[in-house]
């Protein structure tokens, strides 16, 4: 009859001596998870400052161009999962402007000519519909004004209609050149008054009145 003796099962305590051990570690070790911070969104200040206070390390992996974001912005990271270690590394991806780009000239151009060209130059554009007095789907303004410097979206407003009416867009805050260009682009007279203000920024437009 065979009888139950510890000394059948000797080889085992090296193993149950392990388990036993890194479960004692487990329960009193200080690198215990934490909920993974959500940096996406943040700054690159504000994600850095996060990761200090949690103990974490932050290592960038790329920058990429987003139209939408402030530069210095993070767009992905890894990992996303619901908890972490400290010490662990996340790694980020964060936005960056939009390289130098000479802005193209689209007044008089078709919407889709126009679509087409931004698409081709890798321009980003927001197109905006106005009733205009010019050729319908025709381009009449554009925001910069054209073979400036481009750092950001442009605005570029289209025709929708034959009328003889024209829906101005807000120019107070846009410099006075560009305001100028769509005020010629459209047939619209304009008086420009300078006077000294110091709480302007100069070459803004602050005012603006309309006789009709």
């Amino acid at each position: 009859m065979w009888k139950f003796s510890w000394a059948n099962f000797w080889w085992l305590s090296p193993f149950l001596a392990f388990i036993l051990g890194y479960q004692v570690m487990q329960l009193f070790s200080p690198y215990r998870p934490i909920a993974t911070p959500n940096l996406i969104g943040k700054s690159l200040a504000e994600a850095i400052q996060i990761a200090t206070d949690l103990n974490l390390n932050l290592r960038q992996l790329s920058t990429r161009v987003d139209h939408d974001l402030p530069p210095q912005t993070v767009i992905s990271q890894t990992p996303n999962c619901s908890t972490i270690k400290p010490n662990q590394t996340i790694f980020i991806v964060i936005s960056k402007g939009p390289e130098s780009q000479t802005v193209p000239n689209l007044l008089g151009l078709q919407l889709e000519q126009a679509q087409k060209e931004c698409r081709e130059k890798g321009v980003a554009a927001d197109f905006h519909p106005i009733t205009g007095n010019g050729p319908h789907s025709h381009c009449l303004a554009q925001q910069p004004s054209p073979g400036g410097c481009l750092t950001n979206k442009m605005v570029v407003y289209y025709t929708t209609s034959h009328d003889q009416h024209i829906l101005v867009p807000r120019l107070v805050g846009q410099p006075i050149q560009e305001v100028q260009t769509f005020l010629v682009s459209n047939g619209i007279q304009s008086i420009i008054t300078h006077w000294n203000n110091p709480f302007h920024n100069p070459g803004l437009v602050e005012k603006g009145y309309s006789n009709g």
